[in-house]
């Protein structure tokens, strides 16, 4: 053999060793200067969750959440949420003192409980509470998105649900809308916040025709995430005003609630009832149209869980209509979200129905006319339409 063969031979060994080391290393080297993957935990996602009461009958939450840590304070407003017709309440996890008192005398008077955990060394509050039934759910993360990965948020949820299978977990998404993909199967119930009155950042979504109108862009979103994960949606609705913006007004807080409900929601907690720097019962306005609207819940209640929703294009971006297909009845509702146009419409509606249309509620915008087929008439700027038809 020539020496120009030996070199060439000692060159191709010499170089095969330190390919092979480097395959080697640079896994390693990587794991030191690059950001790990997300990589998501197992979850059973083939079963669809359906919400339910501690009866085990179909619930939808219908409430506030509450911050304030007094436990006086708390159940004050326990019993002035209960009056006022609500079923739900959110309660933060600070000072829980006497909360067993509290927990009892939620299920004497129907309200059903959402208690945060605010990290791991709160699940000693799960072991202790985990028999009263007034629990609907633990809040397993607050502005989910924000801080916690989306894995280390469903490995709380694996935690609790260890201690406690009987009860939801339940998480917040943050205000805006890219965080609903990756946090959409972290929890049994998925909540997620749209407050668009007076929003101070400057993430909002391109080419939405109005701010109120960001309700439904959110929960539209969500819903379609939440769905492949067979989640049901909770939206959080805004009850307060922004450091140095306004409150939204009373039609608006009507408006974005309709709003959730054509999205597909299956339940609805304003944000807030009290956050010792908003109280709702210091804007009557807003405090007595809220409590309006809890027998118009309880009257969808069957439509809303148990309905066949369609989405029914109005040809105007600002204009929103959803059909519920429920027993013998076709539900309608249309929401202008412009804050000035009038709008003229006709509607085809995609059931086969006959009028005539009947206003659902007393008081509310009305005046619409159902003929061959289609919804006829004026909807003023902000106005809710609510209607009954019956089936052909």
């Amino acid at each position: 053999m020539t020496k120009n063969k030996k070199k060439s031979i000692s060159k191709f060994i010499h170089s095969s060793i330190l390919f092979l080391v480097a395959l080697l290393i640079i896994p390693i080297f990587s794991s030191w200067y690059l950001p790990a993957a997300e990589t998501y935990m197992p979850v059973n996602l083939s079963t669809l969750i359906e919400i339910k009461d501690a009866n085990k009958k179909p619930f939808f939450p219908f409430g506030f959440y509450f911050l304030s840590m007094n436990p006086q304070q708390r159940i004050k407003a326990l019993h002035e949420i209960a009056a006022a017709g609500f079923n739900t309440m959110f309660v933060f996890w600070e000072n829980l003192d006497e909360y067993g008192t509290f927990l009892d005398e939620a299920k004497r008077i129907g309200v059903h409980i959402i208690t945060e955990l605010k990290h791991h060394s709160n699940l000693g509050i799960v072991n202790e509470y985990k028999d009263k039934s007034a629990i609907l759910a633990w809040g397993i993360a607050d502005d989910a998105g924000d801080r916690n990965s989306s894995d280390e948020i469903l490995a709380f949820h694996q935690e609790v649900k260890a201690i406690d299978p009987q009860h939801y977990t339940y998480v917040s998404i943050s205000n805006w809308t890219k965080k609903w993909e990756k946090y959409s199967h972290v929890a049994d119930l998925i909540g997620g916040q749209s407050y668009p009155i007076g929003y101070p950042f400057d993430n909002k979504p391109k080419n939405l025709p109005n701010d109120l109108s960001e309700v439904s862009y959110v929960f539209n979103l969500g819903y379609a995430e939440t769905q492949k994960n067979n989640r049901p949606v909770i939206a959080n609705l805004q009850t307060f005003s922004w450091k140095g913006q306004r409150w939204p007004t009373a039609s608006e807080v009507y408006n974005m609630t309709y709003q959730a409900l054509i999205a597909g929601v299956k339940g609805i907690l304003f944000y807030t009832y009290d956050d010792d720097e908003n109280f709702i019962r210091d804007h009557p306005d807003i405090w007595n149209q809220v409590k309006s609207i809890t027998p118009e819940i309880k009257k969808l209640t069957p439509v809303l869980l148990e309905g066949n929703l369609t989405k029914i294009n109005t040809k105007f971006d600002d204009l929103l209509a959803g059909q519920w297909i429920h027993d013998s009845g076709i539900y309608l509702i249309l929401i202008n979200t412009s804050n000035r146009e009038t709008r003229q419409v006709a509607l085809k509606i995609p059931a086969k129905a006959k009028g005539p249309a009947q206003a659902l509620f007393s008081g509310r915008p009305s005046g619409m006319v159902f003929q061959d087929g289609n919804l006829s008439g004026l909807i003023k700027a902000g106005d809710v339409h609510i209607y009954k038809l019956s089936k052909e």
